[in-house]
């Protein structure tokens, strides 16, 4: 493992009339004391009448003449005509600064160290280092000062370490608390990864949980958080089958805050479909038989307790082979569910799911290629009526914003789950952990 020092040349390059052997030479032998091996020196002049080219050659001539350093190979380059003419422009400096470090790139080999020189040039070239370590822009890099010796006091030392990486965390995580903010936990967690943000174990758990329930996996995230939960709460996702519908929805809400319309539409269906099929399973168990990945069946000794015609029908028209079996797909569901809360029968939030026309047109949207947008996402739910004058369905147009819709989504789920949230942040146990890493972060920033 090796390192290349990188900088800028200065007007006190290889020797200053204020600082004696300059900066670039100083540098080379305070790493050399260091027992750090220097494998190259790439180094930047500007051109011009007042450029530093001619410093930049004294300064490979003397290095290459110096019995300790001739052994260094010194590469020499010109940076842009912009730069050359505006030496004090941060923005062209770090432009050019790129420029080299891609130079550089050839040189390096794994493992090897980039040794900024941050005291050669204007301040604008020397604060270009300091803004690489702070934004990592260099991964395996140093940036190294030199003191004046006649102001550095007798403890001083004449070449030392000038580390900006706490600023680096702090732009770090400025970037986090907006990505937890958003929802983004995937790209929260590879910040972490990245930079050296330190964590409370419980709330990199939570984070890391948080991205589960974005996954859709909600009992890994159950099982990453529970130690978390108060009891009530973990009572709802051990011991009661709706916990899953409500992460669902707000699933689907979430990905319409973020703008994924597709998605909402997805969840939001899913939501509803596997509640009704999650209820039926509950409430009719001993009429239900597991078909293990396939849909579970329903006997016929259904018809016994609720002895509907339209029910009736249903299995005349599946079960072909007389098995009194049929199974649980979403015409079957859509009855069952009909009948079994009676109110559904004329509530106007589940006639948003369960009418012909929402369903051609749901299913429209869902062969079609390309996206959904909000108004496909909002006329998916609404109300139909027959027009008797047109003989056609009619929408209702009943939902033209996040708000309505969300209320109605929620609305279908208490419904169906005879329950009474009166959000989905209250039924929801992301919601009450995605508080939480909040929370946890902002007494962080404050520690």
């Amino acid at each position: 493992m090796a390192s290349i020092l990188f900088s800028f040349v200065g007007n006190q390059d290889p020797f200053g009339s204020i600082t004696g052997e300059g900066s670039i030479v100083t540098l080379l032998r305070g790493l050399k004391g260091r027992n750090i091996k220097i494998s190259r020196a790439i180094l930047l002049y500007t051109q011009g009448e007042r450029g530093t080219e001619k410093n930049a050659f004294d300064t490979k001539e003397h290095i290459e003449s110096d019995a300790d350093l001739k052994n260094i190979p010194i590469s020499i380059y010109p940076v842009s005509e912009k730069l050359s003419t505006d030496p004090t422009d941060l923005s062209t400096a770090i432009d050019d600064a790129k420029s080299g470090l891609n130079r550089l790139n050839t040189y390096l080999k794994p493992g090897d160290f980039i040794e900024f020189n941050a005291s050669s040039g204007t301040p604008a070239m020397k604060a270009t280092f300091s803004v690489f370590q702070a934004a990592n822009y260099a991964m395996n890099s140093r940036v190294w000062q030199v003191r004046n010796p006649d102001t550095k006091n007798p403890e001083q030392e004449r070449v030392f370490k000038s580390d900006l990486r706490g600023l680096r965390r702090e732009f770090d995580f400025t970037v986090l608390c907006k990505l937890i903010n958003e929802y983004n936990y995937s790209a929260a967690l590879e910040i972490i990864k990245i930079s050296s943000i330190d964590l409370d174990s419980s709330l990199l758990n939570k984070i890391f949980a948080c991205n589960l329930w974005n996954q859709g996996q909600f009992e890994q995230f159950y099982e990453q958080i529970k130690c978390y939960l108060k009891p009530i709460q973990k009572n709802q996702a051990e011991n009661i089958y709706w916990w899953k519908a409500y992460e669902q929805a707000y699933t689907a809400v979430i990905r319409l805050e973020q703008g994924h319309t597709t998605e909402a539409m997805l969840h939001s269906y899913r939501a509803v479909e596997g509640l009704i099929y999650e209820w039926i399973k509950n409430e009719l168990q001993n009429y239900i038989i597991d078909n293990k990945n396939e849909y579970a069946l329903l006997e016929k000794e259904i018809l016994d307790k609720y002895p509907f015609e339209d029910l009736k029908d249903l299995f005349k028209e599946y079960d072909k082979r007389n098995t009194g079996k049929i199974e649980i797909r979403r015409k079957v569901q859509a009855t069952l569910i009909r009948h079994i809360i009676l109110s559904n029968r004329n509530n106007a939030d589940f006639n948003g799911w369960d009418n012909k026309e929402a369903m051609k047109l749901r299913d429209f949207l869902s062969h079609k290629l390309g996206g959904i947008s909000q108004n496909d996402l909002f006329n998916a739910w609404c109300q139909y009526k027959y027009n008797k004058s047109t003989e056609k369905w009619e929408s209702q147009n009943d939902i033209y914003n996040p708000k309505q819709w969300k209320q109605r989504l929620l609305n279908c789920l208490n419904l169906i789950t005879n329950q009474n949230f009166d959000s989905f942040e209250s039924a929801s146990l992301f919601s009450f952990v995605h508080e939480e890493v909040k929370k946890q972060l902002e007494n962080h920033q404050f520690q």
